[in-house]
C-alpha cells in the first residue's frame, strides 16, 4: 500500500521521504543520486516487491539544505535518524540501497552502523578512490544546470524516458555539499574488504562512474555478488530497471 509524502524534522530541517509496501519484508532504505529526488526510483520501486523507504537527501527533491557544508559522517548520522525516526524499531536490522553519490553513503553509513545493516545493494556508484571519481567540476556540471544537461552528462538525451522526465532540478549547494562529502570520504573513508553481504550493479558504458569502480567495489565486499550490464550507462539500475529488479529481489530474498 502506497502513503503519502511525508516529512521527518532533523535539526529544525524538513527531510521528504516516500514509504512503500509497509510491512512486505525487512525494510529497505534508499538513498538517492546526488541532485535527485526520490520520483526517479519509480522505473526500479514499482518492480521491487519490498517495504522501501525512500529519503531525499539534504538540498534535493522536497528536503531542506544545510546551512553549512557536511561531512560525510554527518549525512550518515542523519540518515541515521531519519530512518530510526520513519521505522522507529531499537532492535530492526534493515537491507540498504544506495544509487550513485546514495551509494557511497550506503557504504558510509554500513561502516558507522555495521550491525544495523543487513544487506547492501550498490548501484553505478564508487569506493572513492583516487583517480576513479569523475572530477569535480564535471559532477557540479552535470548536477546544478537542470535536467538537460544532466541527462547529456550521464549519457541520455533530455527527453528520453520516466527518468529524466522526474528529475528535479535541486537546490544548487545540494550537489556542491554532497559532491564535496564524496571528494573528501575518498581521501580516507573507502570501505575495504567488508563483511556484509553486497549486490553491485553497474553499466558498462557508465561514462560518469566507470565500469571500473564496480570491479574494484566488487573486490572490497568478498560476500558480494557482482553483474555488469552491457551496453547500460550510469542510468543503469534505473533504465534496465526489469532486469535490474528481478537481480535485486532475488538476492534480498536469498
Amino acid at each position: 500500500m502506497m502513503s503519502k509524502d511525508a516529512f521527518v524534522d532533523i535539526d529544525g530541517r524538513k527531510i521528504r521521504y516516500k514509504e512503500l509496501n509497509k510491512g512486505a519484508s525487512r525494510p529497505l532504505v534508499m538513498f538517492n543520486g546526488t541532485a535527485l529526488n526520490y520520483e526517479t526510483w519509480k522505473p526500479l520501486s514499482s518492480r521491487l516487491d519490498r517495504h522501501m523507504i525512500m529519503i531525499d537527501l539534504p538540498g534535493c527533491g522536497g528536503s531542506d539544505i544545510y546551512k553549512s557544508p557536511p561531512s560525510m559522517d554527518k549525512y550518515v548520522s542523519d540518515m541515521m535518524v531519519a530512518v530510526y525516526t520513519i521505522h522507529n524499531d531499537p532492535i530492526a536490522t534493515y537491507d540498504v540501497m544506495g544509487y550513485s553519490f546514495g551509494g557511497v553513503l550506503a557504504q558510509a553509513f554500513t561502516q558507522k552502523y555495521p550491525t544495523f545493516v543487513n544487506r547492501l545493494v550498490l548501484l553505478s556508484t564508487t569506493p572513492g578512490l583516487s583517480g576513479q571519481i569523475p572530477s569535480y567540476k564535471a559532477l557540479m556540471m552535470s548536477m546544478t544546470f537542470g535536467k538537460a544537461l544532466w541527462a547529456r552528462i550521464v549519457g541520455r538525451k533530455s527527453d528520453d524516458g520516466d527518468v529524466v522526465k522526474n528529475f528535479r532540478s535541486p537546490n544548487a549547494l545540494g550537489p556542491l555539499y554532497s559532491t564535496g562529502a564524496l571528494i573528501l570520504w575518498s581521501k580516507g573513508g573507502r570501505v575495504v574488504n567488508d563483511n556484509h553481504e553486497a549486490l553491485i550493479i553497474h553499466g558498462e558504458d557508465d561514462h560518469l562512474l566507470p565500469v571500473n569502480n564496480g570491479y574494484v567495489l566488487g573486490d572490497s565486499f568478498p560476500s558480494g555478488e557482482s553483474y555488469m550490464i552491457p551496453g547500460a550507462d550510469h542510468l543503469a539500475p534505473l533504465v534496465h530497471a526489469e532486469e535490474c529488479a528481478t537481480i535485486i529481489n532475488n538476492f534480498l530474498e536469498e
